[in-house]
């Protein structure tokens, strides 16, 4: 399985695209992959993602999220028994202060669930899109394992790169 994923991520990394690889799903510059076949912690979510030249998903506008929100219910049924998709956010770093991982930006838009944020227990320092609260947003302890979304850039800002046309 490590080999067919470094075959894919390696034929990605070479072959420009103007669309979404098999199995993504397109919305303006970016492209989502909802893994529901496996059950990952948070790091191992974001590990998983890079593998395939991407990162958890980054919420960035309202249209975004409920683009994410509407794909989740979608997806939801592939695995029944997740809590839920993790995403990008995490406030690890300083606690209260929610960063995305990738980009180390601050959050710019949100839409937590009722009640939430509230580090239960001290110790929920991940985002998720919680199913039990209509796929809102949740801080949720790293370590709990659950279905993910990875997302890839059709435009790469660093470089001004553009994959495809």
């Amino acid at each position: 399985m490590i080999f067919i994923l470094f075959a894919v991520s390696l034929f990605q990394a070479v072959t420009p695209q103007s669309e979404c690889p098999h199995g993504w799903t397109r919305r303006d510059s970016s492209c989502y992959l909802f893994v529901t076949h496996v059950a990952n912690d948070w790091t191992e979510s974001e590990f998983f993602c890079r593998l395939l030249h991407s990162n958890l998903a980054e919420i960035e506008t309202q249209e975004e999220g409920t683009f994410l929100q509407s794909q989740a219910r979608i997806h939801t049924h592939e695995n029944r028994d997740s809590h839920g998709f993790w995403i990008g956010g995490t406030d690890a770093v300083e606690e209260g202060k929610w960063i995305w991982i990738t980009s180390g930006h601050s959050f710019t838009y949100s839409h937590w669930a009722p009640g939430f944020p509230d580090d239960y227990h001290g110790n929920e320092d991940c985002l998720e899109l919680f199913k039990d609260e209509r796929f809102l947003w949740n801080d949720e302890k790293c370590d709990h394992r659950m279905s993910f979304i990875c997302e890839l850039s059709l435009v790469e800002s660093a470089g001004s790169l553009v994959i495809g046309k």
